[in-house]
């Protein structure tokens, strides 16, 4: 007996249409592939089997079953190449027959995985050339569903793989956001017990802004728990206030990663609280608020936001604070030590014009 694993003398052939050949099809050892090729003889009283895997447009022989002396193992590996391409450009479920000539025929029919692409085909050889009967080609189907069978077990276990790993990375970026949660948290608290006003006062404005943090967790929770758009996070902000108009933004789609994403979000709810109070979007006044920005690449991230907010009151003029408050702390500590960024304000005759740039790590949308 004489086992053929070799690859393809021939070097492959380039088939359109095929797919990424399933990770489950390289799972299948040597040992089980000849064992269903050594099935496949005895089933169908052949002289030689072979099991092949068909993957980015090639074939190669995982595994195979020779018992005739005298029989030159290339000749099956070439013959076995060819049944393949023909199996996987008709993509069909039925036994396939190639006539050899002289040198005999081939018996074949393809397995498939969980989406019915053909992955991998069983084949026998006749050296006799004879024509295959309808019980023959029943029984080398059974031989191909057997092996169907094999590549869908390795499919299953690979799937329950992947699942275990995204339920591991789950757990640990819920214990990395938590623990910034806390950290964010702690510093509003300590900024809070430092500012002025009632502890009745100060309760109230230490709600709102882990109120803001929550919102941010929100859209970064329905978002995969990896990243969200800046402009959706600008969208949960202004959603509050009445009058879509008062609100427009612009600038090209960046994602910010989850601790990022927070410290942005903070930020803005710490504009748009100003606004309300103070701004634009103060009770009596018809002003709005434009946001812009632009990404470029820099350190420390390698990307750069550089985003204007620009507030428009109207007739009325706005005054500087005479000194800065616990939410202008907040917005420096935020932009410089969180963002890695800079803040500057202009006390416009038009209005507030806060411009920030600052760095954002590395982020993209969640992908299984």
């Amino acid at each position: 007996m004489t086992v053929v694993t070799e690859d393809d003398p021939l070097g492959g052939f380039p088939i359109d249409g095929i797919p990424e050949g399933a990770a489950a099809v390289d799972q299948i050892d040597g040992a089980a592939a000849r064992r269903i090729a050594r099935i496949a003889a005895g089933l169908l009283q052949a002289p030689a089997a072979c099991v092949s895997r068909i993957a980015r447009g090639r074939t190669r022989i995982l595994g195979g079953h020779l018992q005739m002396e005298g029989l030159d193992p290339s000749l099956v590996v070439k013959a076995n190449r060819r049944v393949a391409i023909a199996l996987a450009r008709s993509r069909s479920a039925s036994a396939l027959v190639l006539d050899l000539g002289a040198a005999g025929s081939l018996l074949a029919a393809s397995a498939r995985g969980e989406h019915a692409w053909p992955l991998a085909i069983v084949s026998v050889y006749d050296p006799t050339g004879s024509d295959f009967t309808a019980e023959q080609k029943s029984r080398i189907e059974d031989a191909a569903a057997l092996l169907s069978s094999e590549i869908r077990l390795h499919e299953t276990r690979s799937l329950a793989r992947r699942r275990e790993a995204r339920k591991a990375l789950i757990v640990r970026e819920m214990e990395h956001r938590l623990k910034n949660s806390l950290s964010t948290v702690q510093a509003l608290v300590s900024l809070s017990l430092r500012g002025e006003g009632t502890i009745s006062a100060m309760r109230d404005r230490l709600i709102e802004r882990i109120g803001a943090m929550s919102k941010t967790q929100s859209l970064l929770l329905s978002d995969a728990l990896e990243s969200a758009d800046l402009a959706d996070i600008i969208a949960s902000e202004a959603a509050h206030y009445v009058g879509a108009e008062r609100f427009v933004w612009s600038g090209p789609a960046v994602r910010a990663g989850a601790a990022d994403a927070a410290a942005v979000g903070m930020v803005l709810h710490e504009l748009s609280t100003n606004a309300a109070k103070h701004g634009a979007l103060a009770p009596g006044r018809e002003g709005r608020v434009e946001i812009g920005w632009t990404v470029y690449a820099g350190p420390p991230t390698g990307r750069r936001v550089s985003l204007e907010w620009r507030e428009s009151t109207g007739p009325s003029k706005i005054a500087a604070p005479v000194s800065s408050g616990f939410g202008t702390t907040l917005l420096d500590m935020l932009v410089s030590g969180q963002l890695h960024g800079t803040i500057e304000r202009d006390w416009a005759p038009g209005g507030l014009i806060v411009r920030t740039d600052f760095a954002l790590a590395d982020a993209s949308p969640s992908a299984d």
